[in-house]
């Protein structure tokens, strides 16, 4: 059975992430893991092409910093910072309206601005990670393709089922 083809950027002239991203047919991310795992993405800053991105792959909710805008435009600034106890607090606000213990939550990430989210959930996972970041996770994966995180993430299905 082939694996499913996520997602490539293109080099080239930028015209912002959505518009790099190539056009094809491309899983959800409900399609990479139909046993019932929520994704939450909480990073980039949050502008209309990241809820294009997040409404196109599947992710159930999304935040990050926001970009200060003025008549339509991006100034440069930032409106709304997005640190790593933000980010474990949007994800955890993320459990509760789901209403599961985060201890049954999975995190993926790559870097010190993970490690209070790692501390919060009970599986973490440092995909191509910091030191720090391998330290605080109960996983590491090193990888070219991210799908290769998905065997890791699978013990919440059978540890919750």
């Amino acid at each position: 059975m082939a694996r499913p083809t996520l997602p490539r950027l293109r080099r080239g002239r930028a015209r912002g992430i959505a518009g790099d991203v190539v056009e094809r047919t491309e899983p959800r991310i409900s399609e990479l893991s139909t046993d019932g795992l929520t994704w939450v993405y909480a990073e980039r800053p949050d502008t209309l092409e990241v809820a294009y991105l997040a409404d196109r792959f599947g992710f159930h909710s999304f935040s990050g910093p926001r970009l200060e805008t003025a008549d339509g435009r991006f100034t440069g600034r930032v409106a709304r910072h997005f640190d790593e106890y933000d980010k474990r607090d949007f994800a955890l606000a993320q459990a509760r309206e789901l209403r599961l213990d985060p201890r049954s939550c999975g995190a993926v990430g790559d870097s010190r601005s993970d490690m209070p989210l790692f501390a919060a959930v009970g599986l973490s996972v440092a995909f191509n990670a910091s030191t720090g970041a391998r330290t605080a996770a109960t996983a590491t994966v090193d990888s070219d393709d991210l799908r290769d995180v998905l065997p890791v993430l699978s013990r919440l299905i059978t540890t919750t089922s």
